[in-house]
């Protein structure tokens, strides 16, 4: 990324180095930030790759609002029995509430016909998603009516009541503490 400044002799151009992120990866986050721009999301050119790159560059520099939306892409649109074990781990380690939320129900659906996927050994060293997976299969009794909501619903709750602040990324317990506080509100 190229900056101006001003030095001693006029304008001076410097480069800043920002490493293990494509150019154009970076123009798509500048694209969302100035002008709410998503379109590359939708473009012929961009691949699941380039969204998963998205995502981890969106978390660096905590632009909690274009994850989300790359995360219900994600779901939408590529969430599959071939993908579901690397979505879910790729939710997890960049805090993904969505796509986790998304990905965890297939797995756990899908559990049996999983354990001789080629990426069942990466996350059977992930003894907490492990134990997820097996509370999920479980069905466990809910405390209250929004237990049972998936991470999206929570989400559209809390914009229906106009409480949605993406300022931050928020995990899934934290969404339930933030439904919750607004009903008892």
């Amino acid at each position: 990324v190229a900056t101006k400044s001003k030095g001693n002799s006029g304008d001076v151009m410097r480069q800043v180095e920002l490493p293990n992120i494509e150019p154009k990866h970076f123009r798509s986050l500048l694209q969302f930030l100035y002008a709410q721009d998503t379109s590359f999301i939708d473009s012929d050119d961009t691949t699941q790759s380039d969204l998963r790159a998205l995502i981890v560059m969106a978390n660096q520099f905590g632009c909690c609002k274009l994850k989300l939306i790359i995360e219900a892409e994600l779901c939408d649109s590529y969430l599959t029995s071939d993908t579901c074990i690397d979505l879910l781990l790729l939710a997890d380690t960049h805090s993904c509430a969505l796509l986790k939320d998304c990905a965890l129900a297939m797995v756990t659906l899908l559990w049996p016909s999983l354990l001789g996927h080629a990426d069942f050994p990466n996350l059977a060293k992930c003894e907490a998603l492990l134990v997820e997976i097996h509370r999920n299969s479980l069905g466990q009794a809910s405390s209250d009516e929004y237990e049972k909501l998936s991470v999206g619903a929570l989400y559209e709750i809390l914009e229906t009541r106009g409480e949605l602040d993406l300022i931050c990324d928020m995990t899934r317990t934290e969404l339930l503490q933030e439904v919750r506080a607004g009903q008892d509100g």
